[in-house]
């Protein structure tokens, strides 16, 4: 994932410091949209639905911008038009963020699958009166709480409120801000009224500064390395917290795979995991005997590529990113490949490039000449923020009947990905995918597990106690 500058691109929609915020905002939706057209595969795929949609999006965009008497920040305008097309992989951002940027009301809220209630409250003085912890929230601005968000929440973040994940990013929005998460002063909260012990009572939005400890409570989310335990001398715990890790740590990762106990049952603990590089999981899958890279890949049939100026300008980067992170290796065989390939493509005037196969060259030493045998029982463990990678990993698993998902129920991907970061007019960066895939599953579809986990899933004992009880089961 590379940053470009695209100086050449920008040149019709390059800001002056004569403009006005309201006509820097209209410039930079000017230039998002002359990206999106130029490199986003639903162009290239012609889909009228899809199109319509962005340009639809556009508009209404452009108008919220005119109307308004003040603007601060042109994130919330321009992700209004991104999100229209429901892709978790198209986004815009502020770039340089700062930790004085987060502001809040003293009060967090979190959707626990059934409703939002407050999941923490600050401990500080000078916060003032907050919520009761656990209480829940009915309305904001006298709206009921399902309906504020849809229509002042998740056009600006992220339209998916029939997800888990978005849903909580979204109750979040309600009191948190920050660099990342925007709003027009007009969709502010003023009041939220909450149901606790049987009785109503409603706060005023007041916005403080975030101090370090409660930044630390309310952004956290499972995190950690790979790592591979055995809980109680009876059960292999794999945890996969992410799919982006430097070439020599993976092998690393392998090679313990490669001695676990395959008498004993196996959790590949996911929780935390959003995707970043399909290969890692492929390899996982490879090592602990659950399939091969080709089985891995299945589920996605022939990926194309939008070929653009965007696109090589990407693969660019990426590629002197590798150089200087290690050097040669066959990921970035594979990347040159697709360089010169793009190269050709837009030479020629070609829309499509066909993404040539990736045959790995990973040799993970083995204990045995003979191919490991896959544990006797395997789980794998997700949580509401599962996504992309993460997801291709999990299904690829779940082609295997044996396998057994457990935990919560996932984010959903999209068939487009592959993303490239580009550098704005204003300085802000958008995300856009450059391919789609072709395949037999839908990938905006969640997956639900056979068994859910109903505690707190951040809490590691509690959920190893709970797969000791489960396994016990099967």
């Amino acid at each position: 994932m590379t940053c470009l500058g695209l100086a050449g691109v920008s040149l019709a929609f390059s800001s002056s410091s004569a403009m006005n915020i309201n006509s820097q905002v209209i410039n930079e939706l000017g230039f998002v949209r002359h990206i999106l057209s130029m490199a986003h595969p639903a162009y290239g795929l012609a889909a009228d639905q899809y199109v319509n949609d962005y340009e639809a999006a556009y508009a209404s965009a452009l108008q919220l911008v005119k109307m308004s008497d003040v603007i601060e920040s042109a994130v919330p305008y321009v992700q209004f038009y991104l999100t229209a097309l429901y892709d978790p992989h198209l986004n815009y951002r502020a770039q340089n963020l700062r930790a004085d940027q987060n502001i809040w009301a003293g009060w967090v809220v979190g959707w626990d699958g059934l409703e939002y209630k407050v999941k923490f409250v600050s401990s500080q003085a000078s916060i003032g009166s907050v919520p009761p912890l656990h209480a829940s929230l009915i309305s904001c601005n006298d709206l009921p709480i399902a309906d504020f968000l849809r229509a002042n929440i998740a056009p600006y973040l992220d339209r998916r409120l029939d997800l888990d994940a978005p849903r909580e990013k979204a109750a979040m929005a309600l009191s948190v801000r920050s660099g990342v998460v925007v709003l027009p002063a007009s969709k502010n909260p003023q009041s939220c009224t909450f149901e606790h012990a049987n009785n109503e009572f409603t706060y005023p939005i007041r916005w403080r500064g975030m101090a370090r400890k409660d930044y630390e409570a309310v952004y956290e989310i499972p995190r950690g390395n790979f790592n591979v335990t055995v809980i109680g001398g009876v059960m292999n715990w794999v945890s996969v917290p992410s799919f982006i890790e430097r070439p020599e740590r993976v092998t690393s990762f392998l090679r313990r795979l490669d001695r676990i106990n395959e008498s004993l049952p196996l959790v590949l603990d996911v929780r935390g995991n959003t995707g970043g590089n399909g290969m890692i999981g492929a390899h996982i899958l490879t090592t602990l005997g659950l399939g091969s890279r080709q089985r891995a890949e299945s589920l996605n049939r022939r990926a194309y590529w939008r070929v653009s100026t965007v696109g090589i300008h990407a693969l660019e980067g990426r590629l002197s990113n590798l150089l200087a992170n290690g050097g040669e290796s066959e990921a970035y065989d594979w990347l040159r490949k697709v360089h010169g390939l793009m190269v050709a493509a837009r030479r020629e005037g070609k829309t499509w490039l066909i993404q040539p196969d990736f045959s790995s060259r990973l040799v993970i030493p083995s204990r045995t000449n003979v191919p490991k045998n896959p544990p006797s029982k395997v789980f794998v463990v997700t949580d509401r923020y599962c996504a992309s990678a993460c997801l291709d990993f999990v299904r690829a698993l779940k082609m295997n009947h044996s396998i057994i998902h457990v935990g919560h129920v996932t984010d959903a991907g999209s068939r487009y990905n592959d993303v490239a970061y580009v550098e704005t007019p204003m300085g802000n960066r958008l995300s856009l995918p450059l391919k789609y895939w072709v395949t037999t599953e839908d990938p905006g579809t969640p997956l639900i597990p056979s068994r859910i986990f109903k505690g707190d899933i951040r809490n590691t004992e509690s959920l190893q106690q709970w797969m000791l009880a489960i396994a016990e089961e099967y």
